[in-house]
């Protein structure tokens, strides 16, 4: 976006050096006022967004970002740097969505599947109605392909001799997309049904029998120990029971440094483990868990009836 010199007015009352987004520009106003934007929820407090460019050439062209909550405004001055890296992660982050979402929601919002709630993934991670792939689409194709690889290398790896090391760590990096990092133990069995999404540090210890659903991605900071039978799943259905054979829903994993996560320990969409918490042997993680900090037992009462 260039600043731009004058003030003629056009036909339609708008300066003439407007261009057509511009939402208010008077003959003595210096902005252009270009994004106007509302979000939030009454619980938490409703957010106005505005992007504001300076028409005129000062000191510096720059974009003026102003944000307002419960009535006090900050604003940010973007350079030409600044907006130029904006715009790369806007992009990206679009690409991303993109490919994660195959239509719209009645609400108009991108990964919304019709009929979902305001309630927050957290309620009901696993299972919410959030889109994250078509199935039967191109990309679930592709997805299913990798699961049948993942499939033939994880049951070739079960089967080797313990001492095979040289054998093994062939097999997980074909797995993994790459060698394993140093001092990375892992004890078959071993599943994951996609591999290349599952990222493990350093001094990662991962026991016998754990299971690894990572095509949303799944994180392991170094340092963290996960004990047997311990599962990680990063896709789900959506509850609604047409939706359910329709879509699959999904969010990463991200697991800090330095996490112990107990026997049989299931981790649920979406789920971020702060660095130094413990799991407890048997719980069910639905929301996040912050750092330093013990969270136990199961989770599974009645969300909600159909």
């Amino acid at each position: 976006m260039t600043a731009v010199r004058g003030s003629t007015m056009s036909e339609g009352g708008r300066p003439a050096a407007c261009p057509v987004w511009c939402r208010g520009c008077g003959p003595n106003d210096p902005m252009h006022r270009g994004f106007l934007a509302t979000v939030g929820r009454e619980r938490t407090g409703w957010v106005s967004l505005q992007l504001l460019v300076d028409r005129f050439v000062r000191r510096e062209a720059s974009i003026k970002l102003d944000a307002t909550r419960y009535g006090a405004t900050q604003a940010v001055l973007l350079s030409l740097g600044q907006v130029d890296r904006l715009i790369e992660e806007l992009t990206q982050a679009r690409r991303l969505m993109r490919a994660r979402c195959a239509g719209r929601g009645r609400n108009g919002e991108c990964g919304r599947s019709p009929g979902s709630g305001t309630g927050s993934v957290g309620e009901d991670r696993g299972m919410s109605d959030d889109r994250f792939m078509r199935i039967h689409s191109p990309e679930f194709q592709a997805m299913a392909a990798r699961v049948l690889r993942a499939t033939e290398l994880t049951s070739r790896l079960n089967v080797l001799p313990f001492d095979d090391e040289a054998g093994r760590g062939e097999l997980l990096a074909q797995l993994l997309g790459r060698p394993l990092p140093a001092r990375v133990t892992i004890y078959p069995p071993f599943f994951t049904d996609h591999g290349l999404n599952l990222e493990i540090a350093e001094r990662v210890f991962i026991n016998q029998n754990c299971t690894f659903l990572d095509y949303a991605g799944i994180r392991l900071g170094e340092g963290v120990m996960i004990g047997p039978k311990a599962t990680f799943i990063t896709l789900g259905h959506p509850v609604d029971p047409v939706q359910r054979r329709e879509w699959l829903t999904g969010a990463p994993i991200d697991v800090a440094e330095n996490v112990w996560i107990g026997a049989g320990a299931t981790i649920l969409p979406g789920v971020s483990i702060g660095r130094d918490a413990v799991v407890a042997a048997g719980a069910v993680v639905a929301d996040d868990v912050p750092p330093a900090t013990l969270v136990t037992g199961p989770k599974a009462g009645v969300r909600r009836q159909w």
